[in-house]
């Protein structure tokens, strides 16, 4: 027996509807999905941001009680508590926040708690780790029985003094330091003269870097490899590429085992490559670092100097046509023997700025 027409049509209708009815609660599952998958990455960017912030602002504080000294742990709880609650982290705000702090010494080692106390500050510490935990509320997750979800991340910053120098950085510029007593600027030879000799640059002071003719040949120009062309010069003016070297014991004996010589690079040199990468260092008023020697030895090509360390200053003026009279303010003489190096993990010395402070997790 036939079906009739219009139950055939009343079929396919109950079947229209099944389809639909399945489409919508598609369309709402995908719906939701995206409105708690955008809450979950929303929130752990925002738990993110949080803790980086907070782990910087408490290893500030961290650097400062190895530096100048007076800080505690309570000033390290604080630093991170005023960060949190600046971006949002609390426990009153509309998204549940809490969070812990750690100290972080070398290799990232946990040194514990920090404690609202005012004991100091833990002498291997580096930094500090933050953790944050967020609790966004959830919309879908009520059907199922619960009403947030709980999102957690982590921020770890340091704070320490190279052990090395940094690459980079180290310009082929002879500095003398060495004088006779009379003068300290005449760099006099050291042969024969005790280490008290030494040039006792002082910070923010201006010095000639190079000034006139300073060894047979030679205008302060330093040569890493020997070559002898403008275009070697500027290229480790621009782009620094000194090869790494270690040194020996400063003012003993110059031709001992270890002792560290590089050759002149004789001439004046006024290339406008090499006044540009010069005036692009004054500029910048970047810190630079140059080798520091005290003994010039050898004929014309062949004049090599003794470096017995190495000095940072700030360029500051070249003179014009011959790029023969470079000024820079001192900043520090560099105690490492290392060069070039890396970043060390020992905290900052006292009274010393020269320390990193930045993220590592």
């Amino acid at each position: 027996m036939r079906t009739p027409p219009s139950r055939r049509r009343d079929g396919q209708r109950g079947q229209i509807l099944v389809i639909v009815a399945g489409g919508l609660i598609g369309l709402l599952a995908i719906g939701a999905l995206a409105l708690e998958g955008g809450t979950l990455v929303l929130n752990r960017r925002d738990a993110q941001n949080s803790a980086d912030l907070a782990s910087l602002a408490g290893t500030r504080v961290v650097a400062l009680s190895h530096t100048s000294g007076g800080r505690t742990q309570a000033d390290v709880l604080g630093a991170v508590e005023g960060s949190l609650g600046t971006n949002d982290c609390q426990l009153v705000a509309s998204t549940a926040c809490t969070w812990d702090v750690h100290f972080i010494g070398a290799g990232l080692a946990d040194l514990g708690v920090v404690g609202n106390t005012v004991s100091p500050v833990p002498a291997g510490a580096l930094g500090v780790r933050v953790g944050v935990t967020r609790q966004p509320p959830a919309f879908l997750g009520r059907v199922l029985g619960f009403d947030h979800w709980t999102v957690s991340t982590d921020g770890t910053s340091l704070a320490a003094r190279p052990s090395s120098f940094p690459t980079g950085i180290l310009l082929p510029i002879a500095v003398c330091g060495w004088f006779n007593g009379a003068n300290p600027n005449d760099c006099a030879q050291a042969t024969n003269s005790p280490a008290s000799n030494a040039v006792d640059y002082k910070a923010d002071q201006i010095y000639d870097l190079t000034d006139g003719k300073d060894a047979p040949g030679g205008f302060g120009w330093l040569s890493w490899t020997g070559s002898n062309s403008a275009g070697a010069l500027a290229t480790s003016l621009c782009t620094p590429d000194n090869t790494g070297f270690s040194l020996d014991s400063p003012y003993d004996d110059p031709h001992g085992t270890g002792e560290v010589w590089f050759p002149v690079d004789p001439g004046k040199t006024n290339a406008s490559v090499v006044r540009s990468c010069l005036d692009g260092w004054i500029a910048s008023g970047a810190t630079v670092l140059v080798p520091v020697y005290d003994l010039v030895e050898g004929p014309g090509n062949g004049a090599k100097y003794h470096i017995t360390g190495v000095a940072a200053f700030i360029l500051t003026s070249r003179e014009q046509p011959a790029v023969d009279n470079i000024q820079g303010t001192f900043v520090k003489y560099y105690p490492y023997t290392d060069i070039p190096g890396g970043l060390g993990s020992v905290p900052p010395d006292q009274s010393d700025t020269t320390y990193f402070l930045g993220l590592v997790r």
